[in-house]
């Protein structure tokens, strides 16, 4: 019986990106972003997505391509953490808790609804919750905390155990559902930020190597850091393009970057500041981040044909006077995941923000990509 890298290596050979699929994916799109524009005239739609009931908070981590948003909130009366997943339709449904767990945050969701988490916080493991039944992932490589990283189609999770004690060094891992788990650094410390429907997992090390990408058939590769000393790899789309930001040895000056594999490492050419990471890319490699400016931060979105715009111009403040302060996630569709403040009601809170047309389906850049052979896009979308 073969091993699952083994296994898992030849299922990965079969669904991944050709190379320079980002290329012809980003000009396929290239006409339809003329007609919807990343900064069209017409504005985008802000849904505030309130409070669950009995809530004081609501934190939204990651979305799908459907716009279910993963995320969780602080409540006065225990579990004081609850996660809970969001949806146009219905609002807030708050999970129960995984058994055993006191505290508990949803952290990603798949297009399949697959809801994946951890126990928050330095506490508890991480866990997979599916038609009503969860499942705990580890302990990891004998580490008793777990955070979780993302979630992929096939409900595969990766994410970064960690021991007690701050001098245990971090593993990063990936726990391919109905497959086994693995140990993607184990000889040194690193995490694991996102994974993709075709199996590569973004990160960092600990140490000065940076942030990588991984997949079964390459392995760990490290992307550089663009002349400085440190790089840390936040999020990674289908065609396998990695997002994060790059950091100075003395923490003053900060970049954010798109990492391909027809480009190598670019950076984004959001303002300098200390801390300005890119945090969410899709498949038409459109990238959100932050920038820690003077003043309220700066949520921007950053795409190739119209660079960088702040979220704060994209919808009609004289219906939603909302100070946008972070960009979290962007789904295939151009819809985007931020927490600002409402100067309406004086609160922080978690927004969507929805193009006026949606993205083409990524189907689309197939048919124009077909004649390269990049057949990998028929890959299983929706998940379990």
């Amino acid at each position: 019986m073969k091993d699952l890298a083994t296994r898992w290596r030849s299922v990965f050979i079969a669904r991944r990106p050709a190379r320079g699929a980002g290329a012809i994916a980003a000009g396929a799109l290239a006409v339809a972003l003329v007609a919807t524009g990343a900064s069209g005239a017409e504005p985008y739609t802000l849904t505030d997505l309130g409070l669950p009931a009995g809530a004081t908070s609501a934190i939204g981590v990651r979305m799908n391509n459907v716009g279910e948003v993963a995320g969780w909130s602080q409540f006065a009366q225990a579990p004081f953490l609850r996660g809970w997943i969001w949806t146009e339709g219905d609002g807030f449904s708050v999970l129960p808790p995984p058994p055993g767990f006191t505290r508990y945050r949803a952290m990603d969701v798949n297009d399949g609804g697959t809801v994946a988490g951890d126990g928050g916080f330095d506490g508890g493991l991480a866990w997979r919750y599916r038609d009503g039944v969860y499942t705990i992932i580890g302990p990891v490589d004998g580490r008793p905390i777990a955070y979780l990283g993302g979630i992929d189609a096939a409900g595969g999770i990766a994410g970064t155990a960690k021991g007690s004690s701050f001098s245990t060094p971090d593993r990063a891992f990936l726990d391919v559902d109905g497959g086994g788990l693995l140990v993607l650094t184990p000889d040194f410390g690193g995490r694991a930020t996102d994974v993709n429907d075709v199996g590569q997992v973004s990160g960092y090390s600990s140490g000065s190597f940076g942030a990588f990408r991984w997949d079964p058939v390459d392995g760990l590769q490290f992307l550089g850091s663009l002349g400085l000393a440190f790089s840390f790899g936040n999020a990674i789309n289908d065609l396998g393009q990695v997002v994060g930001e790059v950091l100075s040895a003395n923490g003053n000056t900060s970049i954010p970057f798109i990492f391909s594999d027809e480009k190598g490492m670019e950076a984004i050419p959001a303002p300098p500041t200390e801390h300005s990471p890119a945090t969410g890319v899709n498949v038409w490699g459109h990238v959100v981040g932050t920038a820690d400016v003077t003043g309220p931060d700066l949520a921007w979105l950053w795409t190739p044909a119209e660079g960088l715009v702040d979220l704060d111009d994209l919808f009609d403040h004289a219906a939603h006077d909302v100070d946008t302060l972070e960009a979290r996630d962007i789904n295939d569709a151009g819809q985007i995941l931020a927490f600002g403040f409402d100067n309406d009601v004086a609160d922080f809170g978690t927004v969507l923000l929805t193009p006026p047309e949606p993205l083409p389906e990524p189907g689309a850049a197939l048919a124009f990509a077909a004649g390269a052979g990049l057949v990998w896009l028929l890959r299983r979308r929706g998940g379990a």
